[in-house]
């Protein structure tokens, strides 16, 4: 038996039981469980909302490297051709007539001024491809890329602007790049 305890004695407080690592590893698990069933679903639809168009997006993009590297080949052959019969070579094309979303085979040694300037990218091609007097100043000319890249009938257009002296702009203008 316990002896009485005096009213001035101090009373031991009472004590609880912390919480043991099994209750606390469980409740982790249940918890990520919870969040898990509940949110899964709805993050894989948004996960796949934002990544479907972006994959989209960066496929039309990486297609319009194909329009920068051929106007740049062509660029470099008309100033070559320039420097050397003190005119550029023009008109060409279109070469493919029409661009679409697949790509296509286009006659380009078929295409005199192409043949001429040795301009034959590796083929098929998403663009179509053209040399252009160049309205404002007939000394210069345009080389202009174009293609339809999602099938809709809108075209993205590329095209740089080779001036008098020989010289080409080093960047292309760009309009509806990926439409």
């Amino acid at each position: 038996m316990h002896p009485p305890s005096t009213p001035d004695a101090p009373q031991p407080a009472p004590t609880q039981q912390p919480p043991t690592r099994t209750n606390r590893k469980l409740w982790i698990v249940v918890g990520a469980l919870a969040v898990c069933g509940i949110l899964v679903i709805p993050c894989l639809g948004i996960t796949a909302a934002v990544a479907i168009p972006a994959f989209v997006g960066y496929g039309r993009r990486s297609k319009t490297a194909e329009a920068h590297a051929n106007l740049a080949a062509l660029a470099s052959a008309e100033r070559a051709y320039c420097e050397e019969h003190g005119a550029y070579l023009a008109p060409a094309g279109p070469v493919p007539p029409s661009p679409g979303a697949l790509r296509v085979l286009g006659d380009f040694a078929g295409d005199p001024t192409f043949a001429e300037l040795g301009f034959s990218p590796p083929e098929p091609v998403y663009f179509r491809y053209a040399i252009e007097r160049d309205a404002r100043d007939p000394q210069a000319i345009r080389l202009v890329a174009q293609g339809d890249l999602d099938g809709d009938g809108n075209l993205s257009t590329f095209a740089r602007r080779c001036g008098p002296a020989c010289t080409c702009a080093e960047a292309a203008e760009v309009s509806d790049e990926t439409e």
